[in-house]
């Protein structure tokens, strides 16, 4: 497994494919951005027999996403990643993140919605953790939101919420983690209905 599998040299890829003709049986679940997702992809994806792909939704909005995620896909490409993997017959997973520093209830909603627009067939969301180094694990840190010196897991609301921090509260956090999946799967109804 690997976090950017498509990134890896496509030569080194192609030997390998032989092996899965040759055992039709063994399938794969990998991940990667996006961005990567294209026809060429596609076909390398289904000579490796994957019958899964989990890429980073992360957010909604274009330009939060490129500022505080340094993630510079647009929703377009998400879109078109999710829409190409379903013509292909390939299951897919969106991974989201709540929880960031900056982010509102609306940013929250409206990464449900986009979730219920490309109608993944696994929707996953995680407590937004902290990556020690970069710019905004820096930030949250300097503004007393995180301590660094903590192990993180994504599993756990690690953000403290400030009274100037976020309009989102740890109850409300909470909420949105237990109820995402359902919620996305409840705005793709209402939609379904207009």
């Amino acid at each position: 497994q690997d976090t950017n599998f498509l990134s890896i040299n496509r030569h080194t890829l192609r030997e390998i494919i032989p092996f899965f003709r040759k055992h039709k049986t063994i399938t794969c679940y990998i991940e990667t951005r996006p961005e990567t997702i294209n026809p060429t992809s596609i076909s390398l994806l289904n000579d490796l027999n994957v019958d899964g792909v989990g890429m980073g939704v992360e957010v909604s909005a274009d330009l939060f996403r490129e500022d505080h995620l340094n993630r510079h896909c647009t929703t377009s490409k998400i879109k078109r990643a999710f829409s190409l993997l379903r013509e292909a017959g390939i299951k897919r997973t969106a991974y989201n993140i709540i929880g960031l520093p900056g982010q509102t209830e609306a940013d929250i909603k409206s990464t449900i919605e986009l979730n219920s627009d490309i109608d993944p067939d696994h929707v996953t969301v995680a407590y937004y953790s902290p990556y020690i180094g970069t710019e905004m694990s820096r930030k949250a840190a300097s503004e007393g939101m995180y301590d660094l010196m903590k192990d993180y897991v994504d599993g756990q609301l690690q953000t403290t919420v400030k009274d100037n921090y976020s309009d989102v509260s740890t109850d409300l956090l909470n909420y949105y983690k237990s109820n995402f999946t359902q919620l996305v799967r409840e705005h793709q109804k209402l939609n379904n209905v207009k």
